[in-house]
């Protein structure tokens, strides 16, 4: 019998991972997440027997895919976008954390001493420049909610092409001098 893993309301299996080459002579779709593929799904999804004709992707990343590679029967679709929102703000969370010094906060709170110079050296967002490396729909969701904050934003992207969620875009070619313009630099690019 397997052990079934609760997470966020969802019964994950993990040991049916270990299945999945296997599942691809019995199924006609896989749901799987992109860091579950490997060389040895790879390898069951290019065989005769293999049913599969439809690979859905619980995540918005296919790197793995990419390097292992995909017969040309099965079609390839991910969660695109729909992670967006959360990975925005993830890095607002991660950028208020670095500005008010959370880390140095929580360790002077563990050890019960308040030491008073860590208000020296807290920050805010407000007024601050955000330069968004990779402006797909990771950049445009943490632009929005930078705005909100009072940044200003400048998107580093392949074209250079305007984009309304920022206040300016600059092409990758220009890169160092974003940076150089930058309080924090957060990069939403795909891994690959």
């Amino acid at each position: 019998e397997r052990e079934l893993q609760q997470i966020e309301g969802l019964a994950v299996d993990w040991a049916a991972v270990a299945d999945l080459p296997a599942a691809a002579a019995r199924c006609d779709a896989l749901v799987l997440s992109g860091t579950d593929y490997n060389p040895a799904l790879a390898q069951a999804l290019a065989r005769p027997d293999s049913r599969v004709r439809w690979l859905q992707l619980l995540s918005a990343g296919y790197e793995l895919l990419q390097v292992h590679g995909v017969p040309a029967q099965v079609e390839v679709t991910n969660a695109g976008s729909v992670w967006s929102p959360t990975v925005a703000e993830h890095a607002m969370g991660l950028m208020l954390a670095m500005v008010r010094r959370l880390p140095k906060v929580l360790a002077a709170q563990a050890t019960a001493h308040w030491d008073g110079s860590i208000r020296h050296d807290m920050d805010v967002l407000f007024g601050g420049h955000l330069v968004i490396v990779g402006m797909g729909s990771i950049g445009r969701e943490l632009a929005r909610r930078a705005h909100a904050f009072g940044m200003r934003v400048t998107g580093v992207s392949r074209s250079g092409r305007p984009h309304p969620d920022a206040d300016a875009v600059l092409p990758v070619t220009r890169l160092h001098e974003a940076l150089a313009q930058a309080d924090v630099v957060v990069s939403a690019v795909p891994g690959s």
